[in-house]
């Protein structure tokens, strides 16, 4: 009985020991973390329309990219079952 109490306050030990840790740690991320943001967000306002003016034009560049492939996509679907289709028939 007696090893069961030591083990048990060795337990107990190293449990209040990782909480210490983990306490310092959180502080130090507390500190840290604030900081840190910012001098990372500077003058931040927000979305604005030049940057997303620079969005469109590069979405309106890649369309007909976008638009070929998937057209091409769906002829070859149809004309695979077009195949499979007239095989099964055969």
């Amino acid at each position: 009985m007696k090893k069961v109490f030591e083990k048990l306050k060795t337990v107990r030990l190293k449990a209040k020991q990782t909480a210490g840790i983990l306490a310092g740690i959180a502080l130090t991320m507390a500190t840290a973390v604030p900081a840190f943001a910012d001098e990372a967000v500077g003058s931040w306002n927000g979305i604005t329309s030049e940057m997303m003016s620079g969005v469109l034009t590069e979405i309106k560049a890649i369309l007909p990219i976008v638009a070929g492939t998937v057209i091409t996509f769906i002829a070859f679907k149809k004309g695979w079952s077009f195949l499979k289709r007239q095989i099964k028939g055969a």
